[in-house]
């Protein structure tokens, strides 16, 4: 059988980058952002201006491997493509409010699908923000009632759709038990979705995480003694846990970066204060430089024990391991003898329920 050669014009006459059409009917003549990346990949392959003329404009892609293309205005995504090869043609179209909708692939169709069943629960939730300032715990029930909403239509799409692209997609979007679930019962065609590799680094996350929990259960039964350390606080004197014992301490794994960990601040001074005399609170600052860590504890008058932990250094990430720490802020009670209490990731208002409990 005699080799099939394909004409070289033929292969020129295909397109050698795709093309991301973008329309943005409210704001005809908009300056957007766009970064390329490679999908599952930090590494960033273009990053440029769009100028849009008459409300449109259209993206060339620079690679010709499967692409995540980040479409920005003033700093702030407002859209997300993905582009499977050069062959593609896909539209963005960004409406004045609400969520982008795309279309060109059966990937985008999937995701233009899920982000239009999405949207209005995520509108609904931001729509909380007033009712938290006022009645915190209404907010977090009707929360925790949108969360569910939002999880059933990535599941639901998922057993709708199980050979769709876009099950790939729906999955970044569900909690770490049912991520694994449907990770385990995936079907060879959801597979071949380019966005595989973003799914395996989620993966890696969520076996992180799932092994965080495990530990921090563990960590909670009464018997696990506090993992040592010795820390420099704002002099440059070295402080250690066991400077410690004979009291209740709260150890407030925090960072200047972190907006949650700051809210948090006044519930805790105002834990503090009560308890005066009963409890010792550490901040363990984290991820900033000594500048920054020194002007936030001023900034933000916090009273109690302020030490340093340099993330930089190996002791600094192995200090966050032993103590399973997975997100901030997070705060650890220990009660006199050195033993564990209790863990609390995020801010929750549940910890401070349980301080009153355990300090009683």
């Amino acid at each position: 059988m005699k080799k099939l050669l394909i004409p070289s014009l033929l292969l020129a006459a295909l397109p050698a980058v795709a093309a991301i059409n973008v329309s943005m009917p409210a704001n005809p003549t908009a300056v957007l952002s766009v970064t390329e990346t490679p999908i599952g990949v930090d590494s960033i392959v273009a990053q440029t201006s769009l100028t849009l003329v008459g409300g449109k404009g259209a993206y060339v892609t620079q690679s010709l491997e499967p692409a995540r293309i980040i479409i920005s205005q003033d700093n702030a995504p407002i859209a997300t493509v993905y582009s499977a090869s050069p062959k593609d043609e896909l539209t963005v179209i960004i409406p004045a409010e609400g969520a982008a909708t795309y279309g060109g692939s059966e990937l985008m169709d999937g995701i233009n699908t899920l982000s239009m069943a999405a949207a209005p629960i995520e509108a609904e939730a931001m729509g909380l923000q007033a009712l938290a300032a006022t009645d915190p715990a209404a907010a977090q029930a009707q929360y925790e009632k949108l969360v569910e909403k939002y999880k059933a239509i990535f599941t639901d799409f998922i057993a709708a759709n199980p050979g769709s692209p876009a099950v790939t997609y729906a999955m970044l979007n569900l909690d770490a038990p049912q991520f694994m679930e449907v990770y385990s019962s995936l079907s060879p065609e959801a597979r071949t979705s380019i966005l595989m590799p973003m799914v395996e680094r989620q993966k890696a996350g969520v076996e992180k995480q799932l092994a965080a929990e495990k530990r921090i259960a563990e960590m909670q039964n009464g018997t696990f003694e506090a993992p040592a350390f010795t820390l420099p606080d704002l002099e440059g004197k070295q402080v250690s846990l066991s400077d410690f014992r004979g009291k209740w301490v709260v150890l407030d794994f925090w960072g200047a970066w972190c907006r949650w960990c700051i809210k948090g601040f006044p519930e805790l001074k105002s834990a503090y204060s009560d308890y005066a005399g009963k409890i010792e609170v550490i901040g363990i600052d984290n991820r900033d430089t000594p500048e920054r860590w020194r002007e936030a504890v001023a900034k933000y008058a916090l009273p109690w024990v302020n030490l340093y932990n340099d993330t930089e250094q190996p002791a600094g990430t192995a200090l966050l391991e032993s103590y399973a720490v997975q997100g901030f802020p997070t705060k650890v009670v220990i009660d006199p003898q050195g033993i564990i209490r209790n863990i609390t990731v995020g801010e929750d208002p549940e910890f401070f329920s349980k301080l009153k409990e355990l300090v009683k």
